[in-house]
């Protein structure tokens, strides 16, 4: 099995908070003491000191995030909530097919701008009845 590079640097990642996690949890017998004379919240954490001695028998060392361009994609699974004023519901009055669909989900929109095309033979039905009736009333208007 071939690990990709970004992989590497994740378990690498992984590995560093395990073993902060672990030099975090070790307590002295003088921290026992104290434990049983103070109640504190258990979510509470202090900072973690580590002495000279143990930075270097970790073999750690203090340097700067470089920037690298990513060659791998990382999948991951949740949802993006926007605020209300950001979100717009949009619903067709009748059923029908859609054609087309003129934008892509997050551009932005304006009013009027067409944003799918909707094909059903009763929408045609529809339009054809709209446009005899707008004619009838115009010719009632006319001979009124």
């Amino acid at each position: 099995m071939k690990t990709r590079p970004g992989n590497i640097h994740l378990l690498k990642i992984v590995l560093m908070a395990g073993l902060t996690w672990v030099i975090g949890s070790c307590q002295t017998s003088q921290d026992h003491q104290h434990d049983h004379e103070v109640e504190s919240d258990p979510h509470e954490h202090g900072p973690l000191v580590l002495s000279e001695q143990q930075f270097e028998a970790l073999g750690m060392k203090v340097d700067s995030l470089p920037q690298r361009a990513m060659q791998g994609f990382i999948e991951t699974n949740g949802q993006l909530t926007l605020p209300p004023q950001s979100q717009a519901a949009v619903t067709a009055v009748v059923g029908a097919n859609i054609k087309s669909v003129e934008v892509i989900e997050g551009n932005k929109v304006n009013k009027g701008q067409p944003l799918a095309y909707l094909y059903h033979p009763n929408l045609v039905k529809l339009q054809t009845d709209y446009a005899r009736d707008i004619n009838q009333l115009d010719y009632l208007e006319q001979a009124y």
